[in-house]
């Protein structure tokens, strides 16, 4: 499940959804696995890096003014501007979307950031998209990602986009494979 019920996320709470996001395991290094996470300029059609996303066609990041800044400026604080494929189509979603920067762990591969958007207060939609990356042993990396959703409309978004988040996240998950595993046959 891509998504938790609002029951489940907390700030406060606990992070791990149930279920089984996009997750997938990687014949590459962790660090191979990270650097191609992070790498938001490589490629035309991209997040995280690697083409063919089905949720984003451009992502940057950003200082609060929506300045673009460079990949390696990725830190806590800073932000995302991203530009979206509603998946499915969504009269009231925007296109893109201004996200904050709330983890950047480099020691424990762990990257997050939520929606900043002004027009959407907590109460109403909070979203918090996590990734990690963690060594599986044998040059293998284990990947996982989602989104935690509160507030008011969150059982609006689980009932209208479910379906489109999960085959995104595994579709995802799969591109940030064959992207890390393409790059460590490279080496």
């Amino acid at each position: 499940m891509s998504l938790v019920r609002p029951s489940l996320a907390s700030r406060d709470g606990p992070r791990l959804p149930p279920g089984s996001p996009g997750s997938s395991t990687i014949n590459a290094t962790r660090d191979q696995v990270w650097e191609v996470l992070l790498d938001f300029t490589s490629h035309p059609l991209k997040v995280f890096g690697f083409s063919r996303n089905p949720f984003v066609r451009a992502q940057n990041v950003a200082d609060s003014k929506r300045n673009p800044l460079p990949d390696s400026s990725f830190a806590e604080g800073l932000f995302l501007d991203i530009t979206r494929v509603p998946h499915p189509p969504f009269p009231l979603r925007r296109p893109a979307t201004f996200e904050k920067i709330i983890a950047a762990d480099k020691k424990n591969y762990t990257v997050a950031w939520e929606l900043n958007e002004w027009y959407v207060p907590d109460k109403v939609l909070h979203a918090e998209r996590w990734s990690m990356v963690w060594d599986a042993g044998n040059g293998q990396t284990e990947y996982l990602s989602y989104e935690v959703f509160s507030g008011g409309l969150a059982y609006v978004v689980e009932a209208v986009m479910r379906k489109g988040l999960e085959e995104g996240f595994k579709a995802q998950a799969q591109a940030l494979k064959a992207r890390a595993e393409s790059l460590n046959a490279m080496d």
